[in-house]
């Protein structure tokens, strides 16, 4: 077998992919403070990776699978970056916290949502200042909050 150190030293896509997931786990994290803060639903980006998703040590260095014809980046599933189960847990709450609701990438472009909902838009601000008064469309909070 190949340990995780070994396969990160032999691949420069992976250690790329690496980074990119870093990135996504902030905004991530973040997005979905903000959604709690305010009581919203999340939605969940359509992620990009530069890594096909696999067990088996034979798709070092080059991220792919024997014999795959994906293009880099592709398009890839929420379970390539996040446990799923433990996801559903956050939208339930846990020990009567409240939970996060949230959606697939597609849910924004569903052609059964509601146009009211698909053109909704609220511009979330955070300030190191105190909160002016927000506009409509505006909510304004504080940078650490």
């Amino acid at each position: 077998g190949v340990t995780i150190q070994e396969a990160i030293a032999q691949s420069p896509r992976l250690q790329a992919h690496l980074r990119m997931a870093d990135r996504y786990l902030v905004a991530l994290r973040d997005g979905m403070a903000a959604a709690w803060l305010l009581n919203r639903t999340f939605v969940f980006p359509q992620f990009a990776c530069l890594c096909d998703r696999s067990e088996w040590p034979d798709v070092m260095p080059t991220c792919r699978l024997e014999n795959s014809d994906l293009e880099f980046p592709f398009r890839c599933p929420l379970n390539f970056l996040l446990n799923v189960h433990f996801m559903q847990g956050i939208e339930n709450g846990l020990q009567g916290r409240r939970g996060l609701p949230y959606r697939e990438h597609s849910f924004l472009t569903h052609p059964w949502l509601s146009r009211r909902l698909r053109e909704s838009r609220t511009e979330v601000r955070f300030r190191s200042d105190a909160p002016s008064a927000a506009a409509p469309g505006l909510v304004e909070l504080p940078r650490g909050a």
